[in-house]
């Protein structure tokens, strides 16, 4: 499974509690773990770069939009 697949899913399983508390927050993934959440994507994404320079790490809206869902991902090669 690619990272971005396992990710992906381990946010959906987290979704609905997410959603209790977080809704609209970004949550940045790594291997399938929440790291954190954050108030915009731009901050998700640069922590996500600052931690993970290799790339291996995604981003996911708290949203009950499935168009808002996996707005971006990032796999390292």
């Amino acid at each position: 499974m690619c990272q971005q697949d396992e990710d992906y899913v381990a946010f959906m399983a987290m979704l609905p509690d997410l959603l209790r508390e977080h809704a609209g927050r970004w949550a940045l993934l790594h291997h399938g773990a929440l790291v954190d959440l954050f108030d915009s994507a731009t901050s998700a994404h640069q922590e996500g770069e600052r931690r993970f320079p290799d790339g291996a790490f995604s981003l996911q809206q708290v949203s009950g939009s499935i168009l808002a869902l996996n707005w971006i991902s990032c796999c390292g090669s």
